[in-house]
């Protein structure tokens, strides 16, 4: 009977054992000591965060379109883009035809009114520019005030267009001057033609130059040559253009904005630029440009040679913010990568949650930049955004390693990433080549340190690690 019992308890505990070493308890320990499993569940979670990261530039660029609808609105409020163009000199006639035969020979038969434009000989512009930031909510925007002396000169009027007979209305004559938004118009606008001060009144009754500015009579002879000046005082917002009218057109701009951006069918020849302000001075020859001096019908082309400079950020708050985010796939790969060789090399137990909880504080990072940036401006807010999330996730590391090795690496590691990202941004021209050599020594670190990692070993000793 014992030697029954035996046989039977020796089944038993056959039958034992081999359910132990069964396929499910063989797939259950390859899914815990699999280095491939492993990097493949860290790859899928680093996808996965992708999500959130696309909210986060959802959310910088729904804030980006508040503002822009904001500048739009003070802008509107205060005035748009200002373009001076002019002055330009009017004088209509009549164009008349006689019979040349029958008994009305010599007779007036037909009398057609034209109007003849004429630009100035020499034409300087010598402007002022003050920035003007106004508040609204949270955003500020950027105006400007202008104060310009437009000084010239107009040579003695060619009327010979190759008509027979004309007949010339000196006293219609006019003076029209282009200004694209008159709404920036701050103080009445006087013309001082020679000695004669006369004052503008609105609308281009005799031109369509223009599609807004002012005009005035000015009293004009044949062969009369005359000098002008008009003093402007004038809001802008965004950029300010001027047209070379002039057979020799120069143009002085000079202001406090410390980053302007020259644009238009002519650069300065001369041109400073220094936190305190900027300093440009352009000259333009009838030559450089693709319309006469004088012309009965209205030039097609004429606003293709305008020029100026436009109140240029180089990179605004949510312009800065959205560069920011554009790293935050490399932050998360490479703080996990960090993770992965901490668990891998001391044998660590990190959670695949964990890794979870990590990667969502590093995406919460842009957030709080974003939020505090908009108050603070963006280097404050980087800086406290940038403390913050390093010693939530030093401090959740230490908790779940128990080393403060390991978060003292962690932190260092987190830091020399955060400031790399913070350089770049700064930089515009260099930002890729900086960027790429960073890429270079961090790509090379990792391998440097993975050299040391035997992974069958590791895949040996991490029985206990879990994914």
């Amino acid at each position: 009977m014992n030697g029954n019992e035996n046989k039977a308890l020796n089944t038993s505990n056959s039958a034992t054992g081999n359910a132990t070493n069964g396929p499910f308890e063989k797939v259950s320990k390859w899914m815990k000591e699999s280095i491939t499993l492993k990097l493949l569940s860290i790859g899928l979670l680093i996808l996965l965060m992708l999500i959130p990261v696309e909210m986060v530039q959802d959310l910088i660029r729904d804030r980006m379109y508040n503002q822009n609808n904001v500048e739009a609105e003070l802008r509107s409020d205060w005035a748009n883009a200002q373009q001076l163009s002019g002055p330009v000199l009017t004088i209509p006639f009549d164009r008349i035809i006689r019979s040349t035969s029958g008994k009305s020979k010599g007779e007036i038969i037909d009398r057609k009114r034209l109007v003849a434009q004429f630009l100035p000989e020499e034409l300087d512009f010598d402007v002022e520019i003050a920035n003007k930031v106004r508040h609204r909510g949270i955003y500020n925007v950027s105006l400007y005030s202008a104060d310009a002396l437009i000084t010239g000169s107009f040579a003695p009027a060619d009327l010979d267009f190759g008509y027979d007979e004309i007949e010339v209305k000196w006293e219609e004559s006019m003076i029209s001057l282009g200004i694209s938004d008159s709404r920036g118009i701050q103080e009445q606008i006087n013309l001082r033609w020679d000695n004669k001060e006369i004052p503008f009144s609105p609308g281009n009754v005799r031109t369509k130059l223009f599609t807004n500015g002012v005009q005035c009579k000015v009293p004009l002879s044949a062969d009369e040559q005359v000098r002008f000046q008009i003093p402007l005082s004038l809001n802008g917002s965004s950029s300010l253009n001027f047209l070379p009218l002039g057979k020799t057109t120069r143009a002085h701009l000079h202001g406090d904005w410390p980053d302007p951006k020259y644009q238009g069918a002519f650069l300065p020849d001369e041109h400073s630029n220094s936190e305190a302000g900027f300093d440009a001075v352009w000259k333009v020859l009838d030559l450089n440009r693709s319309f006469p001096q004088r012309f009965i019908n209205d030039p097609e082309n004429l606003h293709q040679s305008s020029f100026g400079m436009a109140l240029f950020i180089p990179v605004n708050e949510y312009k800065k913010n959205m560069r920011s985010a554009k790293y935050a796939v490399l932050f998360i790969t490479l703080t996990f990568v960090c993770f992965f060789f901490i668990q891998m090399i001391n044998g660590l137990r990190i959670h695949f949650i964990q890794y979870l909880l990590v990667g969502l504080a590093l995406c919460l990072f842009y957030v709080v930049l974003l939020s505090v940036s908009e108050i603070l401006g963006f280097d404050k807010a980087y800086l406290i955004a940038a403390i913050s999330i390093i010693l939530q996730v030093c401090l959740f590391v230490k908790a779940i390693t128990k080393s403060a090795k390991v978060s003292w690496g962690m932190f260092i590691g987190m830091s020399v990433l955060y400031a790399f990202v913070y350089g770049i941004i700064q930089l515009e021209e260099m930002s890729l080549l900086i960027g790429s050599i960073g890429l270079f020594i961090i790509l090379g670190a990792i391998m440097y340190l993975s050299r040391k990692m035997n992974l069958e070993k590791v895949s040996s000793a991490s029985r206990e690690d879990e994914l």
